[in-house]
């Protein structure tokens, strides 16, 4: 655990402020001469500790109140404390019950406080101009219209997955909750962001078969997936779902193998390129964030000149608060500073 949690954004400046309650906010005088108590640095420090690419999934609140000795509502109240001092932020407030999930409880954001560390964005350039929505998602919600639109609820567009088209349009509905999308898109960059680091320290290893790699990253993918929507760990307890409804879970099955597939390929590109990144910097530079919908381009120096170059992905990464990192880019192995501008939508 300590392994993933050095590899992870937080690091020891982070824990270090938890500990100390030292708080980057500049807040109004009422708020700032308010101590953080020790619940709150306790509460904070386990979140970094179990923090997931920067993210604390409430599904977690549970098992992390007992390990604290605190009651769940004690845990949450400081929660709420910890938001006022923008220590985290909800990024999703949770998702109601569905035909196929429980209630998901919500998701947080953990905001870097040290006053060492900066965040800066990096150009990535990948397959798809980005990953963000998911193409399973996008399709559910577009055969989901299409039914819609055509009026016809016993005729179906194409769709390639191996459910009925009945299966199908029942999991389309479910996913028609913009909530729900939310949810899932941010619970798939939590694995995302986590897995990266950890993935690119070991593509340089010669030890181990290529395949086995793989098959241990999807593993760990589904294990997340399968926690955050449906609160199970890995391995999945096959007695619990004996009694369960066959076709619920052949289509949940789906949901979690088609989206762990493409978090799987995301984790692959992005860990090439942030391997480059680490033997730029080295071990200083840690993975923050994704800036969906942005896209960097490079700012040439005036010798010599060079073309203009676009990345379609931007990277977020806490690194020293030093003039030695930028905003940039690497094109054939050279660092170009890069700005970001967003999409027009």
């Amino acid at each position: 655990m300590w392994c993933q949690f050095h590899e992870s954004f937080v690091g020891l400046d982070e824990l270090t402020c938890a500990l100390r309650g030292e708080t980057s906010a500049d807040k109004a005088s009422s708020e700032r001469n308010t101590a953080i108590s020790t619940n709150m640095r306790l509460v904070w420090a386990a979140l970094l500790i179990q923090n997931h690419g920067g993210y604390f999934i409430g599904c977690n609140i549970e098992l992390t109140s007992k390990l604290l000795g605190m009651t769940e509502l004690t845990f949450r109240k400081t929660i709420k404390l910890l938001i006022r001092r923008s220590v985290i932020s909800t990024v999703v407030d949770g998702v109601k019950r569905n035909a196929f999930f429980e209630r998901l409880l919500p998701i947080y954001k953990i905001s870097p406080q040290s006053s060492r560390r900066k965040v800066i964005k990096l150009g990535v350039s990948l397959s798809n101009d980005s990953f963000i929505p998911f193409r399973l998602i996008s399709e559910l919600r577009e055969f989901y219209r299409r039914v819609k639109k055509s009026g016809q609820q016993d005729k179906y567009p194409e769709q390639t997955s191996n459910l009925s088209n009945e299966q199908y349009f029942e999991l389309a509905e479910v996913f028609s909750d913009k909530q729900l999308v939310l949810y899932v898109s941010h619970l798939s960059l939590s694995a995302i962001l986590s897995l990266v680091p950890m993935y690119a320290n070991h593509l340089n290893e010669v030890s181990g078969p290529k395949v086995e790699r793989s098959n241990f990253l999807a593993q760990q993918v589904r294990g997340m997936l399968r926690h955050g929507l449906l609160c199970e760990q890995l391995p999945a307890d096959a007695d619990a779902d004996a009694d369960a409804d066959p076709d619920r879970q052949k289509q949940k099955e789906y949901i979690i193998v088609a989206l762990a597939n493409e978090v799987d390929m995301v984790i692959l590109e992005l860990a090439k390129w942030w391997r480059d990144y680490l033997d730029k910097f080295g071990l200083h530079i840690q993975l923050h964030g994704y800036l969906p919908n942005h896209f960097m381009v490079s700012v040439p120096p005036p010798h010599p000149p060079l073309p203009v170059a676009m990345m379609s992905c931007v990277l977020e990464a806490f690194v020293p608060d030093n003039e030695n990192f930028y905003d940039c880019m690497l094109l054939d192995d050279r660092l170009l500073a890069g700005k970001v501008f967003p999409i027009a939508r």
